[in-house]
C-alpha cells in the first residue's frame, strides 16, 4: 500500500537553524486516492529570524503571524492526529513517502520542527522512509534533453512548461503550492 504524504512549507527564510516555518500544508494519498489535506498556519518561535525576501514571497509578516496563526503544539497535536488516521507510528513498516518540490528543503525545516516540539531526532523518522520524494528531480530527470529550455526551475515554471495552470499571484502559498506539486508528480509519472 502506497501512502504518500505531499507536503510544503513556508518559513520566515531560508536558514533552518535560524528561521521557522510558519505555513505547513498537506495533502495524505493512500495508493492513488486523496484522504486527507491539511493547511496551518504557524506561530513561529519568538526569536526566530524573518527575512525580508520570504516576507515578500509569502506576504507573511511577522504581526500577522504572531498574533493570528495557530501554536506550534497545537501545530503538532493536528498534524499527529492527522497521520495517525493512516500511519501507525510506531509500526516500522508502516510510514509515509513525504513528496514534495525540493523536498530537502522543507524536510530539514519539518525535521527541525519535530525534533524542538518532541526533543527527539527519531520522531520524524517514526513517520517517514528514507529517501524522501523529490518531484523537482523526478522532472529533471524527464526532461534531460530539454532542459535548456527551461530559464529556471521554479514550480511556476516547470509547472507552464508541463501544461500545469498556474497562478502566480497564489504562488508561495503552501496549499496552493503543494496541490500544484501533486498535480506535476502525478503528471510526470503518468497517473494524471
Amino acid at each position: 500500500m502506497a501512502k504518500l504524504l505531499y507536503i510544503d512549507t513556508e518559513t520566515t527564510g531560508l536558514d533552518p537553524e535560524k528561521c521557522d516555518i510558519i505555513q505547513l500544508a498537506g495533502i495524505i494519498e493512500i495508493d492513488g486516492k486523496e484522504e486527507q489535506s491539511f493547511m496551518f498556519n504557524i506561530k513561529p518561535k519568538d526569536d526566530c529570524q524573518w527575512t525580508q525576501e520570504a516576507i515578500e514571497k509569502h506576504k507573511i509578516n511577522k504581526e500577522l503571524a504572531m498574533n493570528y496563526f495557530t501554536s506550534r503544539e497545537e501545530t503538532l497535536s493536528l498534524l499527529t492526529k492527522y497521520m495517525s488516521r493512516f500511519c501507525k507510528q510506531d509500526d516500522y513498516y508502516d510510514r509515509f513517502f513525504m513528496v514534495g518540490y525540493n523536498i530537502k528543503f522543507d524536510e530539514k525545516f519539518i525535521r527541525k520542527f519535530f525534533a524542538e516540539m518532541t526533543q527527539s531526532e527519531k520522531f520524524f523518522n517514526k513517520w517517514f522512509w528514507f529517501p524522501s520524494i523529490d518531484v523537482a528531480q523526478i522532472v529533471a530527470l524527464r526532461t534531460l534533453e530539454a532542459r535548456d529550455q527551461f530559464n529556471n526551475f521554479k514550480l511556476e515554471t516547470v509547472c507552464q512548461a508541463m501544461g500545469i495552470d498556474f497562478d502566480a499571484n497564489e504562488a508561495h502559498n503552501a496549499m496552493f503550492d503543494i496541490i500544484k506539486t501533486r498535480e506535476l508528480f502525478l503528471k510526470v509519472i503518468g497517473k494524471e
